[in-house]
């Protein structure tokens, strides 16, 4: 009886060790309070968290090997949770994301696809919904928060009507968007700004072809290189470290 005891407990640390750390989300693996999406080369994860002292729960990202706990993208930032009712992130019908507290939708990708979908979350940060084929049709990256990773873009896409900038948390206990926006002026090449509402606090200058001329980083020897797009389609930048060009 002892031993069968033993086995059973063995058995259940084994389950929790493989449940709490996953690698992809379907309609039957879900994320719940106590498991963690991890990207491949353990770089990021994702998951439920407080910030601060705040008994308010939120889905974010992090860096999974910092110790201190660096979120870069969440996805609730304006529709907090209070309490302690069970949370899913799951796929749920015609391929949406979606995050509910109980059976009350909190946020979804809001997108659809006829076939079947999962989440990933790539060592880049980017958290993914894919098809089959692997194709992505629905990306964070396309819903920056306050923390401009490598590959993502502020400007804007044309085609798909979106926008991508940056706003600060309200404060450390409250990731709800600030006053504050940081992002690409898409009147000609990407110009950086930082608005608070309407008024311009500081503005970065056009890009050259080279750099920003009222950025005092590019004085100094780079270890990123910027991506600039401008087309009929989309204006944009975005940056990448040097380790990862080629």
């Amino acid at each position: 009886m002892e031993g069968a005891a033993i086995l059973l407990f063995s058995l259940l640390l084994l389950y929790k060790s493989y449940a709490s750390d996953l690698n992809i989300i379907s309609d039957s693996r879900f994320l719940t309070d106590e498991d963690t999406l991890v990207s491949p080369g353990r770089v990021f994860e994702q998951g439920f968290f407080k910030p601060g002292s705040s008994e308010n729960r939120y889905l974010g990202i992090w860096y999974k090997n910092i110790s201190v706990r660096t979120v870069v993208w969440v996805a609730n930032r304006d529709r907090p949770l209070p309490g302690a009712s069970p949370l899913e992130l799951k796929i749920a019908d015609r391929g949406i994301l979606g995050l509910f507290n109980n059976s009350s939708k909190v946020w979804s990708s809001n997108t659809t696809t006829s076939g079947t979908a999962t989440a990933k979350l790539w060592d880049n940060g980017n958290l993914v919904v894919v098809d089959q084929q692997e194709r992505v049709f629905w990306q964070s990256f396309d819903y920056p928060t306050d923390t401009l990773l490598p590959g993502m873009k502020l400007g804007r896409d044309y085609v798909k009507g979106k926008e991508w900038y940056l706003t600060p948390w309200k404060n450390s206990q409250d990731p709800a968007p600030g006053e504050l926006t940081w992002g690409a002026d898409r009147l000609g090449y990407p110009e950086n700004k930082l608005r608070q509402g309407a008024s311009v606090k500081f503005r970065g200058g056009p890009w050259s072809n080279e750099r920003f001329p009222g950025v005092s980083v590019f004085s100094k020897s780079l270890t990123f290189r910027y991506d600039v797009t401008v087309n009929e389609s989309e204006v944009s930048y975005a940056y990448n470290l040097e380790d990862n060009l080629t």
